[in-house]
């Protein structure tokens, strides 16, 4: 049997410069949690072969002594935070000008644990303190990643026709050793709409 709890946050704020037409300011945060508990039980069984000559049925043990019982726990947090400043205005009713500038930080951190205990001798009940205490089998690990990005994009278009965006992301990630951490991923595009 397993059970899993997940809960999903988001805060989200806009806020419009008065000053400057097209300007905007966001703010976005979010934080999941996952919390996952997971028991699998393995008790012996016998299966049964009937003898004719006797007149009756044989019972052979199956999982004699590799009957056991797991108990799996593992909680996890994801944190994302995001800073947009985004402009947005056209001019001469031909001339449309974008442009988004973003921050962006994730960071995600797992503990998980798994004992595992054999019923040896006999079978108790499904619970994992009445299992044999002898030879458990105890497993555990903590995982941690994180990343950080500036990312910005620019694009115009005349009448909807003609369009050019040019955008990037420097992007650092913990997956790479310290002096290779960070790299520029940039990209572009043009486009003739008929």
């Amino acid at each position: 049997e397993s059970n899993t709890r997940t809960l999903n946050s988001t805060v989200q704020l806009e806020y419009d410069v008065p000053f400057l037409e097209g300007l905007s300011l966001k703010g976005v945060a979010s934080y999941d949690a996952v919390n996952f508990q997971n028991k699998s039980v393995y008790p012996p069984f016998y299966l049964y072969t009937y003898d004719e000559d006797n007149d009756a049925y044989d019972g052979i043990k199956q999982r004699d002594g590799t009957a056991n019982i797991t108990n799996a726990n593992s909680n996890s947090d994801a944190i994302t935070l995001q800073g947009f400043i985004n402009y947005d205005r056209t001019f001469n009713e031909v001339h449309n000008i974008g442009a988004t500038a973003v921050i962006e930080k994730n960071s995600w951190e797992q503990r998980r644990s798994d004992v595992k205990k054999y019923y040896r001798k006999f079978y108790t009940n499904d619970q994992l303190r009445f299992a044999d205490p002898l030879n458990p089998e105890v497993d555990g690990i903590e995982n941690e990643t994180a990343d950080f990005s500036y990312i910005g994009r620019v694009n115009y278009d005349y009448k909807g026709k003609y369009l050019i965006e040019i955008a990037g992301r420097y992007m650092g990630s913990y997956r790479y050793s310290a002096d290779k951490r960070y790299a520029f991923y940039p990209t572009a595009s043009l486009g003739w709409r008929i």
